[in-house]
């Protein structure tokens, strides 16, 4: 009977063992994985902020080309007002006579 406890002791033990192995093993593994996973994080907020930048350019960018917009539209309605004037102009020609 001691014989036998002996061996379902070592029996345990080498489960335990096992066991404890296997724990090293996944806390390992939990490292790494925590540590491509922090390192993913850290890459895409560097990729957030690089691209939130580049849509803060744009849009800076297109503010400017509004405004160049509008203000190419406005000499344009001004020059079509002048061109209106002057084909009046030509068309009557004794209104300026008056």
């Amino acid at each position: 009977m001691n014989e036998r406890t002996q061996e379902e002791l070592r029996e345990l033990a080498n489960k335990y063992n096992g066991a404890v192995n296997e724990i090293k093993d996944l806390s390992d593994k939990l490292k790494i994985a925590e540590g491509k996973q922090e390192e993913i994080q850290q890459k895409g907020q560097a990729e957030k902020k690089e691209l939130q930048h580049k849509i803060d350019e744009m849009e800076e960018k297109e503010q400017e080309l509004q405004a160049k917009i509008e203000a190419l539209q406005a000499d344009n309605d001004f020059t079509n007002e002048r061109l209106t004037a002057l084909q009046g102009k030509l068309a009557n020609p004794e209104i300026d006579l008056i």
